[in-house]
């Protein structure tokens, strides 16, 4: 029996995978032949319908094979673009039968090198299996877990790849893909990132500053040991606990500390937002707060950096204290000055003229009555003097050490110093009428009343040149704003129909009772 063999040429690429298929098929064919090689002309009928079977199958398949090849084409185009290295190797023999250049360029190799080699050929770091077992034994187990290892290149330069190891069929062909993607980049930013998180851990454990770490949740997951020192809450007693809930969180700050936390969450900071914060002991502090966004293992934190401020807050305002003392020490230092030297001044013209008057009337023939008079004048005027000294002495005192106040009765104030102003003009013609006379009014005030009193009516009868003078005082009650109020007019009767005089007066007033405490000196 002579051997029996059909040779088909196929016009064009045929996907493997259909020519194993009409291999089969011919293969099944050629056991019918067989029985029927003695005659011949069966024998050529049955090959003439093998071939009509597959030109028949070929048209069937047709576009089978336009959509695998269309499939191939972008597969090649995948296999030639992509970024990762790709081996294609043989499942059987474990030969690598195709490879692109990203793997040429991470082996270090030519291609043809490459292509041909066996995969054991590949170096793994600390392994002690070869690289097709262990990409063999990932597809067996279906681990869909990515593969680490560290790969030697043709340089003995070890590189840590990951590998995602994968069974197709190309060609009617079991295959492995390998993509091998190089993770140095990956590799060295994890590690720049736990050295960083080490120092920040380092940091964190170790600032002076008190550090609270709360996730996007509101949730604190951790602070540090400042915070204890600071506030007197152990780690403990804080780790999970929202924020808003915190004992150490005053109420009325909670909705500047959420709002803030919502704009840093957006990925802004916010600084120097100053709170207050309860201890746990009691009392509170003034704290001076940071908060940032922060990147732990992958995950943003909202950090909040707290310092005590309450010694600075402190000393802010004893220099606030200091400056107001010092600035009022000022003012009143200016007062005195402007004030007692413009009474002064006055005090001394008087006495001036007085012996002027007196010399004059020395060397006349006039009466020593009248020389008796003037004597008298330059006695009133050194005695306003000394009450001039007197009273910015007392004025200095008051002013260090505020006086309390007492019920006094007002007409009995009234009484006595209207009998002061008899003494100081006993030269004048004055009348002093109170309204309602002999009714007691009680008000509480303290024993400056009698000097504001004796200077207003001074005043009065100093600015009046007429040698007459009539003052009425008009007391009478008022209710203002829920208090009970007395109210008191001192008047000139004499000029209170004066316009011009009246507004002098008035403007005069206005100057002066900007400042009460001219009222004791003597309203110059």
């Amino acid at each position: 029996m002579l051997p029996l063999s059909l040779t088909i040429f196929y016009s064009e690429k045929i996907p493997r995978a259909i020519i194993d298929q009409f291999n089969s098929f011919i293969f099944e064919k050629f056991t019918e032949i067989k029985e029927l090689y003695e005659d011949k002309s069966r024998v050529l009928k049955k090959l003439k319908n093998i071939y009509e079977i597959i030109l028949e199958k070929l048209k069937s398949v047709e576009p089978t094979i336009q959509a695998l090849r269309i499939a191939e084409m972008r597969y090649q185009s995948l296999f030639i673009a992509a970024r990762d290295a790709i081996l294609i190797i043989d499942r059987k023999s474990g030969i690598i039968v195709v490879a692109n250049k990203q793997a040429e360029k991470l082996l270090q190799q030519p291609l043809e090198l490459i292509i041909g080699m066996h995969s054991t050929q590949l170096k793994l770091e600390g392994e002690k299996a070869d690289f097709k077992q262990m990409i063999s034994r990932q597809i067996e187990v279906e681990i869909s877990q990515l593969i680490e290892v560290r790969i030697k290149n043709s340089s003995g330069n070890s590189i840590p790849v990951e590998i995602n190891a994968n069974e197709i069929q190309m060609g009617g062909q079991n295959l492995i893909q390998c993509i091998l993607r190089n993770i140095t980049e990956r590799k060295l930013a994890e590690k720049r990132l736990l050295d960083s998180e080490k120092k920040y851990r380092h940091l964190f454990e170790h600032s002076p500053f008190s550090i609270i770490l709360i996730n996007l949740k509101g949730i604190v997951v951790d602070c540090n040991p400042a915070v204890e020192r600071l506030l007197g809450h152990k780690r403990k007693e804080l780790v999970g606990i929202r924020y808003d809930k915190l004992s150490f969180t005053p109420q009325k700050f909670l909705k500047l500390i959420l709002e803030s936390i919502k704009i840093v969450i957006k990925g802004e900071s916010i600084t120097l937002l100053d709170v207050q914060a309860n201890k746990k002991e009691g009392g509170y502090i003034g704290v001076n707060i940071h908060l940032s966004q922060v990147i732990i293992h992958k995950e943003i934190y909202i950090q909040i950096i707290a310092n005590n401020i309450t010694e600075q807050k402190e000393i802010e305002e004893a220099l606030r204290e200091s400056e107001a003392l010092f600035h009022k020490a000022y003012d009143r230092a200016n007062f005195y000055k402007e004030l007692f030297a413009h009474d002064i001044k006055n005090i001394f013209k008087k006495i001036k003229s007085s012996v002027f008057n007196y010399r004059q009337d020395h060397k006349s023939t006039k009466k020593s009555s009248e020389l008796d008079n003037l004597l008298e004048i330059i006695k009133d005027q050194s005695q306003t003097g000394e009450k001039l000294v007197f009273n910015v002495r007392k004025l200095a005192q008051i002013e260090d050490t505020p006086l309390s106040l007492v019920k006094i009765e007002i007409n009995m104030v009234l009484q006595k110093t209207i009998k002061n102003i008899f003494k100081i003009f006993q030269d004048k013609e004055i009348i002093i009428k109170i309204y309602p006379p002999n009714k007691k009014f009680y008000v509480n005030a303290n024993e400056i009343l009698v000097d504001v009193f004796e200077n207003i009516l001074i005043y009065i009868i100093d600015y009046n040149k007429n040698q007459e003078k009539e003052i009425q005082i008009l007391i009478y009650r008022q209710f203002k704003d829920g208090i009970n109020y007395l109210k008191m007019e001192f008047v000139d009767k004499i000029i209170r129909h004066s316009g011009t005089k009246r507004e002098k007066i008035t403007q005069r007033k206005e100057k002066i009772y900007r400042d009460s405490r001219s009222m004791l000196l003597g309203l110059s």
